[in-house]
């Protein structure tokens, strides 16, 4: 067996349950063996599971078949991911924080495949996804609008300055 594989007989799991919401009958209940640390599940607007189990993020069907598996960066001391999927499911951004640097990337969330990434150090702890879109608050007065893709094939930078009324 491979160091990443995970199997039934590790120590921890992470326990789908579902429920039909008219009824409130058991639809399924699914155990996955996971490691101690952080995990997250998110459901894409294929009703695929996003799974992420410490430094791995995989992609399983409604059955739960792994469909796609990616390794991410070991986390060390100061570092952390995070993880958001925009309102229809359909984007993913992995955002990476490094203390020097933030590196984020954007994916299909139907195939774990790259949009886009890059460095960005103007990325704050407040930020929202969409399908083709990242917002964020640079300062008390003005939030950063960043589009993926252009039809050029490069991003777009918008700036909307806030004012207080007093």
């Amino acid at each position: 067996m491979r160091r990443n594989e995970l199997t039934p007989t590790d120590p921890f799991v992470l326990q789908f349950v579902a429920f039909d919401a008219k009824t409130g009958a058991l639809k399924f209940r699914k155990q996955l063996p996971t490691r101690s640390g952080i995990s997250s599940v998110m459901m894409n607007d294929e009703g695929n599971f996003i799974v992420r189990n410490g430094d791995f993020l995989r992609l399983y069907s409604p059955d739960f078949k792994v469909l796609r598996e990616r390794k991410l960066e070991a986390v060390k001391k100061y570092d952390y991911w995070e993880l958001r999927l925009s309102p229809t499911g359909r984007t993913l951004l992995l955002k990476h924080y490094i203390p020097s640097n933030t590196h984020i990337e954007i994916l299909r969330s139907s195939s774990l495949s790259p949009l886009g990434s890059g460095l960005d150090r103007a990325l704050s702890f407040r930020f929202a996804i969409s399908d083709d879109s990242l917002a964020t608050a640079e300062e008390s007065t003005r939030v950063l609008l960043r589009k993926f893709v252009e039809p050029s094939g490069r991003g777009r930078v918008i700036y909307v300055y806030l004012r207080r009324h007093l």
